[in-house]
């Protein structure tokens, strides 16, 4: 029987049951954010707007699919293909997650443990799909892979929060609202670039050490993304879904290219993390 939310990948829960590559993006449709790290904030940039948004574990950098006027993300259509040339690496992982344990005293060390959402109908209680484990009770070799790109991912998301921290420890942190015409949710956090001009030599020494200007530049240039997803948002909700003459006819065919592309690199791929 399947539990709500992601439940704990175990040997007692999962042994006889096994699970399936998601061959539709219709679970990140409604999504309206994804966590990035370090090092795909220069893929990400190049196609989503980035902003922060802090935590109870500290402050993290967030790709933005959607903008304040829309519930739906403009990257998924309606055949379920993803509309954007790069896909966040958490949303690659489906039905799949890392759930943070310990840490509280100190976010930025936090560690995980694998969780599967047994929801998404990609869990079988039978071996129709791939196994969790094997016969001898060791995880399987898909999922040893797995597990070793959230281990790396973990490691990557520490560094990045210590970025953050350290940016909000020099105040460069502000609230974003609006980015000229586009609308935000509550929320999210821009970079206050007047602040960083104050800095002086060594600040800014620790700034590039830590690998905090690189997120910071990233997220300068990106948030020129926001200009054209509140046009895709502030127009008829079918605008995205279906062509019009003009500009929009444009954009949709543009949109919908990406994802026919998509569509044949991801069949090459053995599998949706990778």
């Amino acid at each position: 029987m399947a539990q709500n939310g992601p439940v704990p990948v175990t040997l007692d829960r999962h042994s006889d049951r096994s699970w399936h590559r998601f061959s539709s993006y219709d679970f990140a449709r409604c999504r309206l954010d994804c966590e990035i790290v370090s090092a795909e904030v220069s893929e990400a940039a190049a196609s989503f707007p980035i902003a922060f948004r802090s935590s109870g574990d500290g402050v993290s950098p967030h790709a933005i699919l959607a903008t304040a006027t829309s519930s739906e993300t403009p990257f998924v259509s309606d055949q379920g293909r993803w509309r954007a040339t790069y896909v966040p690496s958490l949303l690659r992982c489906h039905p799949f997650s890392i759930e943070l344990v310990g840490g509280e005293a100190e976010p930025c060390a936090a560690s995980g443990k694998l969780v599967v959402d047994e929801t998404t109908g990609l869990v079988s209680c039978d071996q129709s799909g791939s196994p969790f484990f094997a016969k001898d009770g060791s995880i399987s070799s898909e999922l040893e892979t797995l597990k070793a790109f959230f281990k790396s991912f973990l490691a990557d998301r520490n560094a990045t929060r210590r970025a953050c921290a350290l940016m909000r420890e020099l105040g460069l942190f502000v609230e974003l609202t609006r980015f000229q015409d586009a609308e935000l949710p509550d929320g999210w956090m821009s970079v206050d670039f007047r602040r960083i001009n104050q800095l002086g030599p060594a600040q800014a020494a620790v700034l590039q050490s830590s690998g905090a200007m690189q997120l910071i530049y990233a997220h300068h240039v990106s948030l020129n993304h926001l200009l054209w997803m509140h046009h895709c948002q502030t127009h008829s909700p079918k605008v995205i879904s279906t062509p019009a003459n003009g500009r929009d006819s444009d954009l949709v065919g543009f949109l919908d290219a990406i994802a026919r592309e998509r569509d044949l690199s991801d069949a090459e791929a053995k599998y949706a993390y990778l």
